[in-house]
């Protein structure tokens, strides 16, 4: 067995075969062994490859960094060794290699994250000719060096980038490899990556890599995407999956889309606001109608305004622009209308639709008026709801609080301090 098959063994079973094979004992695991020579490699020296055994030739090369770095030196592995090279890491300046480069894309992204940024900006600086050792990294046993490799040809693109990604796509079994592999095949808007990006939407068992497939075929913006997409938006089990479907077919911009994601506005409130914002960015007027109801859903009326009025839309009615200014969360506006405000929220509060109701309350309380007060009071005692109450309780208004932990005790629910949230604080508007 050689030193390199070595590593596939526990921590203790290297050290005796190391001890067997006469390789200097280290007494670091081989993960930080490994740092320990890409750093090494970083400084221009030349240790052994990046296998995590302290063999001669990474020995020979932390003996030299310790005798130029004033140390004692004797090779021997210790944190007052990693505290050094990483300061010189820091120092370190002056043109390097893509070999230098390339060995800190293997260090912890985290503990190490500006020295990696230097180097990944260092190699996208240098463009093409670091592609071809970039994609050999492609097939390194360690998934964050694969994973940084990717982020690199992410920046650099063009055309030799597409194929090797392809096959990342198919064969890489480490879910963030592939998700990188995806987002970075969608930047090249290259149509041969369409196919290989509609299988990864359609059977990829992580959710997060079908997202960046949807993602990705949004920016290509293909046609042959639209199909698959449409599935996706119906059929996804997760949330992210078809809320970036949504946002694709948006991008894409084709008005067969229109039926599909209108029919979602009314289905799957989890990817409403991604539906409504793809609906304005297609453009068709036809999704104005349906798009109206939602104006008076406090969750999304921001987004339903801001689609509405993309679209051309404007009121229609003294109750439109009331509502237009709710979902605009314009305040002053309401304030400066404030009897006709009134009238239109009562009117609202009166109504037997909880989506309508609730969000007149949450007006209300947005603009802060404090002569609504017994409104507010009454509406929660005749209709209330959990969700209002949560409102009430958290807005920070002192009688609404006491009232909403009057409700909460007549239905049963327990009033935990810290717990719940508002839509809205008292007077924010």
């Amino acid at each position: 067995m050689s030193q390199r098959e070595c590593v596939l063994g526990n921590h203790k079973e290297i050290v005796t075969l190391l001890r067997q094979k006469g390789a200097k004992e280290s007494s670091f695991p081989p993960k930080e062994t490994r740092e320990i020579q890409r750093m090494l490699k970083f400084l221009g020296y030349e240790p052994d490859p990046f296998d995590g055994i302290a063999g001669d030739a990474t020995v020979a090369a932390v003996k030299s960094f310790q005798q130029s770095n004033s140390l004692t030196p004797d090779g021997e592995f210790s944190v007052e060794l990693k505290k050094s090279l990483e300061e010189s890491l820091l120092k370190s300046t002056g043109p390097k290699s893509i070999e230098q480069l390339i060995a800190i894309l293997g260090l912890d992204p985290y503990s190490y994250y500006g020295i990696q940024k230097y180097a990944i900006d260092a190699l996208v600086s240098v463009g093409s000719p670091a592609v071809g050792q970039l994609v050999v990294l492609l097939k390194d046993k360690d998934p964050e060096v694969r994973k940084q490799s990717i982020r690199v040809l992410h920046e650099i693109k063009g055309e030799r980038v597409i194929d090797p990604l392809i096959i990342v796509l198919k064969q890489e079994p480490d879910s963030a490899v592939r998700l990188a592999a995806a987002a970075t095949l969608g930047v090249t808007k290259d149509p041969r990556t369409i196919e290989p990006l509609i299988a990864v939407l359609k059977q990829d068992k992580d959710s997060s890599v079908r997202s960046a497939a949807a993602d990705a075929l949004g920016e290509i913006k293909d046609r042959r995407a639209i199909d698959p997409l449409i599935a996706a938006l119906r059929q996804d089990k997760d949330s992210s999956v078809r809320g970036a479907a949504a946002g694709a077919l948006g991008k894409i911009k084709d008005h067969q889309a229109i039926d599909p994601l209108t029919t979602v506005l009314n289905t799957d409130s989890e990817v409403r606001e991604n539906a409504i914002f793809a609906l304005r960015d297609i453009g068709d007027k036809r999704a104005i109608t349906p798009l109206l109801q939602y104006l008076t859903d406090w969750s999304v009326s921001k987004a339903t305004a801001e689609a509405l009025i993309g679209l051309g839309w404007e009121p229609q009615s003294e109750r439109d622009r009331i509502r237009l200014l709710v979902a605009q969360r314009k305040g002053q506006d309401l304030r400066g209308r404030w009897e006709l405000t009134k009238k239109v929220l009562l009117n609202e509060v009166e109504t037997e639709d909880y989506r309508v109701i609730e969000n007149a309350l949450f007006a209300f309380i947005g603009i802060g008026r404090a002569e609504i007060l017994p409104e507010l009071v009454k509406k929660l005692e005749a209709k209330g709801n959990k969700t209002m109450a949560e409102a009430f309780l958290n807005c920070g208004h002192p009688e609404l609080n006491k009232v909403a932990r009057r409700w909460a005790k007549t239905h049963g629910y327990v009033v935990r301090a810290g717990t719940g949230a508002s839509p809205v604080d008292w007077g924010e508007m």
